[in-house]
């Protein structure tokens, strides 16, 4: 993940900045079938198995960003564009303000 020095690292001199907060991002995480027992919950006299990532749980932002730095990866090959991220957090930095 990154923080404050990657920031440092990566500005220029007349950057546009805005920072993006992806809400509820990890329920979009879906998980393999196999891993659904492990996230249940039984109620009711049924048990309920959760599709996606669950927020809150202790390594689902590890999780996350990874996942996020894969397609961020593809994003910037060939861009003039600086992104970081940090759980689920965006900051994009262009000359351009469009």
């Amino acid at each position: 993940m990154n923080g404050a020095d990657q920031v440092r690292d990566l500005i220029r001199n007349g950057d546009w900045a805005t920072c993006l907060d992806l809400n509820s991002a990890f329920l979009h995480l879906i998980k393999y079938p196999s891993h659904r027992q492990f996230l249940a919950l039984d109620a009711l006299r049924k048990v309920y198995q959760y599709s996606a990532m669950l927020f809150g749980t202790q390594h689902i932002p590890i999780f996350f960003a990874q996942a996020l730095a894969m397609v961020l990866t593809k994003i910037r090959r060939g861009q003039d564009i600086g992104v970081l991220n940090y759980v689920d957090d965006l900051l994009l930095l262009h000359q351009n303000k469009e």
